[in-house]
């Protein structure tokens, strides 16, 4: 298998067509670079490059390798660069779990904003319940949960990111009050988790 390391020296060598150049280039000492490159000619059982004392040239399997070798040096980078970005939340996936209500607003803006900043981050939505947010983020099941706030957990941050009003709807015929506290004896209805 061909290391990142020969394939640049290789591609250095092949560019410039002349060792000395090449280890100027690359930032080393000649020796060592004629040699790494003799070594991957032995381990390939193929010769590269033709050497005479006065020119360096490809063979045609040097060509072909040549090809190959600024592939495995590009994948090199790619996978370089991927990691870097996936590291600083460039790229990846973001799972995200919110309330039913969420859905509608603030979810959908908060969203566009996000995917036109991170346009390579995938997007996982999943609708939860309030109470399942702190373990699904604990489990590391989420990595962001929008729901109601009914404390605080240890091991999490929250922040508001809107407030609900409540009104009290009743029929003209109620009796009138002057305080949610006169409600205290009139049944509710409550939607069961």
């Amino acid at each position: 298998m061909v290391e990142v390391r020969e394939a640049e020296y290789f591609i250095a060598v092949a560019e410039e067509l002349h060792f000395g150049r090449a280890a100027d280039r690359l930032r080393m000492s000649q020796p060592p670079l004629s040699q790494a490159i003799r070594q991957l000619e032995r381990r390939l059982g193929v010769e590269l490059l033709h050497r005479t004392t006065r020119s360096v040239t490809l063979t045609s399997a040097g060509v072909a390798f040549l090809s190959a070798a600024r592939d495995v040096v590009g994948a090199s980078r790619a996978a370089d660069l991927t990691a870097r970005r996936a590291g600083s939340g460039l790229v990846g996936e973001l799972r995200i779990g919110a309330v039913t209500s969420a859905f509608a607003d603030p979810l959908p803006a908060l969203l566009g904003d996000y995917q036109g900043r991170f346009p390579d981050v995938g997007l996982v939505l999943e609708e939860i319940d309030t109470h399942q947010a702190p373990q699904a983020l604990l489990g590391h099941d989420l990595d962001v949960a929008i729901a109601r706030v009914t404390g605080t957990v240890a091991g999490l941050d929250a922040m508001v990111l809107s407030r609900d009003r409540f009104l009290l709807v009743t029929p003209a015929v109620w009796p009138e009050s002057d305080s949610p506290h006169d409600l205290s004896e009139v049944a509710w209805v409550w939607i069961p988790q």
